[in-house]
């Protein structure tokens, strides 16, 4: 953020890119990738190669990647090498820290620590260990970078809801407040309802897939054991019949569960629902806080553009085109 005091202008997908790879890095590797610019670097583009075509095979009518390669997916094939690789290197690491240190650091730690565990039903095999990081460094960044990057347009298309941001986080930081977990936007209401309106509008996982465990009917349609279903929960969101003009974005629709005439909190499908409900949930919603605190207490955010982006799905659904901003510091916020 200090790197953003000098910049004219800066572009959201690289910035909040880099910054959900650092804090994904440090809570799931113990380590921050920003004190190492090439290394930071290197897994945000990476994980953005992968992201593009990811997504293009999801709704390939024919996957021929299993029969030949595109200089694309040999791209991807070299990205995913090198994420390979940086995860073996961390898992190297690790293996040394917890041999000679109790304290446990982060979460390749606690996996490391429970790989020979007595209780079979608890220890976790190498591949285990692996796939499991794969799939925490790959669902920690392209979404919640995606969903800043919605927020903050809304926001920039916004004065009011900016202005009210600038306030609620001056007087956070005046206060002397922490971030929880548990309620990451205790003190921060009036982020907590872009973030949940960002989420309800914009989200960047627009559907869930399932897979019916046994036969069973929805909705007067059959779904034979087995069978793949993909639930559209972005559109859901859209056509709840119970408020108006769901299609715009108004943080003050998002209350609570007594008023049956807004979106709740507890309605947001964005993250799942139930024992599938995402795991990074809690460290997105963190990642938001934090970030929307931080900025709009030191920053006067501009929209370079307040155009309609074009939304393209690469994995996750994001703006086509760069959506750039200036930030100019507020007078006395310091650096």
């Amino acid at each position: 953020m200090k790197a953003w005091t000098g910049s004219p202008e800066i572009t959201l997908a690289d910035e909040f890119g880099k910054y959900t790879v650092n804090v994904t890095s440090r809570i799931v590797f113990g380590i921050a990738p920003e004190n190492s610019a090439e290394v930071g670097m290197d897994l945000h583009r990476d994980l953005s190669t992968v992201f593009s075509v990811l997504g293009s095979r999801f709704v390939s009518s024919f996957q021929y990647w299993r029969y030949f390669r595109l200089p694309k997916d040999r791209r991807v094939d070299d990205a995913l090498e090198n994420l390979k690789l940086y995860i073996d290197k961390m898992i190297l690491q690790s293996k040394k820290r917890t041999a000679s240190e109790i304290e446990l650091r982060s979460i390749l730690d606690a996996f490391i620590n429970i790989k020979d565990h007595d209780n079979p039903k608890i220890r976790l095999s190498e591949n285990e260990i692996f796939s499991n990081l794969m799939t925490l460094v790959l669902a920690g960044e392209d979404t919640t970078a995606n969903l800043m990057i919605w927020a903050m347009y809304h926001i920039g298309c916004h004065p009011e809801v900016k202005s009210a941001l600038e306030r609620e986080a001056i007087e956070f930081r005046r206060l002397g407040k922490t971030f929880s977990v548990d309620k990451p936007f205790e003190f921060l209401p009036v982020a907590g309802r872009v973030i949940q309106e960002s989420l309800r509008s914009r989200s960047p996982t627009p559907f869930l897939m399932f897979t019916a465990l046994e036969d069973t009917e929805i909705e007067g349609v059959s779904v034979p054991k087995g069978e793949k279903v993909i639930l559209l929960t972005r559109r859901a969101q859209l056509l709840d019949s119970g408020s108006k003009d769901l299609k715009a974005f108004d943080p003050a629709r998002v209350l609570d569960d007594s008023d049956d005439d807004q979106i709740s909190i507890s309605k947001n499908r964005a993250f799942g629902g139930g024992a599938r409900i995402c795991p990074g949930r809690s460290m997105a919603l963190v990642e938001s806080a934090m970030l929307l605190q931080r900025i709009f207490e030191r920053f006067d955010f501009q929209l370079k553009d307040t155009g309609i982006p074009t939304e393209e799905f690469a994995f996750v659904m994001r703006p086509l085109e760069s959506i750039r901003a200036h930030l100019k510091p507020h007078k006395g916020s310091g650096k």
